[in-house]
């Protein structure tokens, strides 16, 4: 009886950082091996949905950024093809 008590104490600090009390609490009675719609499936599903949540988040956040990278190098691309152009225009200024 002892030990059990031990085990018991000793499994609800290492459950207790990872898993909500409640849910270590309905996984210890056994509830969520006959109950499929247990909180630990609805927490599962919440995990899938904020992990898809955050893939598609950090997705949107690459794609913007490469856009930006795009429009970043095409404004330096024309900057430079400004100065090159300038550049041309005074050494034929100077040429004349």
């Amino acid at each position: 009886m002892g030990n059990s008590i031990v085990l018991l104490f000793v499994s609800l600090i290492y459950f207790s950082s990872t898993v909500s009390l409640f849910t270590f609490l309905e996984l210890f009675s056994g509830h969520l091996i006959f109950n499929k719609g247990g909180a630990f499936t609805e927490l599962m599903a919440r995990m899938e949905v904020a992990e898809m949540e955050m893939l598609q988040s950090k997705e949107a956040t690459l794609r913007e950024a490469h856009k930006r990278r795009i429009e970043s190098d095409g404004s330096v691309a024309d900057s430079v093809a400004d100065r090159l152009t300038l550049k041309a225009h005074y050494s034929q200024e100077e040429a004349s």
